[in-house]
């Protein structure tokens, strides 16, 4: 059933969104407390991570609020819609990777407990907004043209960045240093650093309040960033990044950004939480839990990702459209490969991952070895994984069955994954897992809910990106 959006279901999410945060705010306390009973280095750091998702995941609580304050006009009331669920899926998503940092550790139950009440609060709130129509407010509607007039002008700065010592900058973080200092968050600036062609060794933190940055490389090519933190030398998986992005409206274009730590251990080349982030014609490069895209919406447009063993993962809401996905030669530890562990673990949320008219194929090193590898699209890291594989070419890499459960029938029943129109050796749907959960027979209907339009709101902001963008289906006389 339908709720219609009132004054009283607005004071009604207030009061669930509030409480979900002062229980988010006390397991906050918690963790410190907890931190500081441990005398282990390793524990201390899983908790200092904990500590720092959870405020973001009341940041995403308190951004939901605002959005309840907006005007709901005909042009924007699914947008509304959108960014709220986002908000509140991703609230879910930071506190479930808390809980995933401090797993087995000997305070873990205690932890978990504290989280117990907001977990659940932050559900009902999602399951309240899932089922909420957003009703027209005609007395206090803005005509359109003054909204626009409001949004259309934002100001621009420009960085360059040069290891010739021809740019403003030697160093990518010299840049963002000049931009924290300068940014402030009453001013919508568009902050753009042009990254010149060479290898940058550093670690790039855009962080939370650091919104509307653009990277501008020379061409994947010739501008990379580079590093090699992996969980094998110390590092948890959360902060072996090479690239991390917390702030929203990020644009990456013509840039590689690589882990170059090898097989065998969990290694970050980027990970993105910031919402309505466009990666465009770049390359993803590692070896294992490659692309973290951890938390609300994202967009890839004809970028590369290579890698071994559950290379595109977390539990954002994200489109990767005209995309080459190359999968490596896995090490000698590694074995099977897998393309996608997408972690949704709430049923209501927004989020899962969607490809759209790319390419799943081997790279050389791959192809060469005389033995016989195996790959698949993906494998189910939570309860409500879902995955949408659509209008795309898959090589003969993939295994028959397609997909890969995650441990014995563990969420094979709860998780969604289909494929539509897919084409190539590799689609032939005919020897495909028979899990309850996975979907071969979808029709234009069902699919037309992942097409970015749809799936993450994308007509009301990829376009002001300026990268290509394909709203509905790729193939022609499909929804469009």
């Amino acid at each position: 059933m339908t709720v219609e959006k009132t004054d009283d279901m607005r004071l009604l999410l207030r009061t669930v969104f509030y409480a979900a945060i002062e229980g988010t705010r006390q397991a906050i306390t918690t963790t410190s407390i907890l931190g500081g009973a441990t005398n282990a280095m390793v524990d201390r750091s899983s908790f200092n991570i904990c500590r720092e998702l959870l405020e973001f995941s009341i940041d995403d609580m308190e951004k939901a609020i605002n959005r309840l304050d907006h005007v709901v006009s005909k042009d924007n009331k699914d947008q509304l819609h959108s960014d709220i669920m986002t908000r509140l899926s991703g609230s879910i998503t930071f506190q479930q990777t808390c809980i995933d940092e401090i797993k087995n550790m000997s305070l873990e139950y205690t932890m978990v407990q504290s989280l117990k009440l907001s977990r659940e609060l932050s559900s009902n709130a999602l399951a309240i907004v899932a089922n909420t129509a957003f009703k027209e407010d005609e007395s206090v509607m803005f005509p359109s043209w003054v909204i626009h007039e409001i949004n259309k002008k934002k100001a621009t700065t420009l960085f360059t960045v040069s290891k010739d010592g021809l740019g403003m900058f030697n160093t990518i973080n010299e840049a963002l240093s000049e931009i924290k200092h300068s940014y402030h968050n009453h001013i919508k600036n568009i902050f753009i650093i042009y990254v010149k062609a060479g290898v940058y060794e550093e670690y790039i933190n855009i962080k939370k309040n650091m919104k509307n940055v653009v990277l501008i490389g020379d061409g994947p090519t010739k501008t990379t960033i580079t590093g090699n933190r992996c969980v094998q030398d110390g590092f948890k998986t959360f902060k072996t990044a090479t690239v991390i992005v917390d702030g929203d409206n990020f644009v990456a274009k013509n840039i590689a950004i690589e882990n170059t730590a090898g097989p065998g251990s969990q290694a970050v080349a980027l990970r993105i939480s910031g919402d309505k982030s466009v990666i465009y014609n770049s390359h993803i490069d590692g070896y294992q839990d490659t692309l973290y895209a951890h938390a609300h919406r994202q967009f890839y447009r004809d970028c590369t990702i290579s890698s071994t063993v559950d290379f595109i993962f977390g539990d954002a809401a994200a489109v990767f459209q005209n995309c080459k996905i190359v999968v490596k030669r896995p090490g000698p530890n590694q074995g099977t490969c897998t393309v996608t562990a997408q972690g949704r673990s709430d049923k209501r949320s927004s989020t899962g991952f969607v490809f759209q008219n790319c390419t799943i194929t081997a790279d050389k090193s791959y192809t060469d070895t005389k033995i016989r590898l195996k790959s698949f699209l993906g494998r189910p890291w939570r309860k409500y994984s879902r995955t949408m594989i659509m209008e795309s070419e898959i090589n003969d890499l993939i295994d028959p069955r397609g997909w890969l459960p995650w441990d014995g029938e563990e969420n094979l029943k709860t998780l969604w994954y289909g494929e539509f129109l897919n084409r190539g050796p590799g689609a032939d749907l005919s020897q495909r897992v028979d899990w309850i959960g996975f979907h071969k027979d979808i029709n234009e209907r069902v699919a037309a809910g992942f097409v970015p339009r749809r799936f993450i709101d994308g007509d009301h902001w990829i376009p002001e990106s300026s990268i290509p963008y394909f709203p509905n289906f790729t193939i022609p006389n499909y929804f469009n």
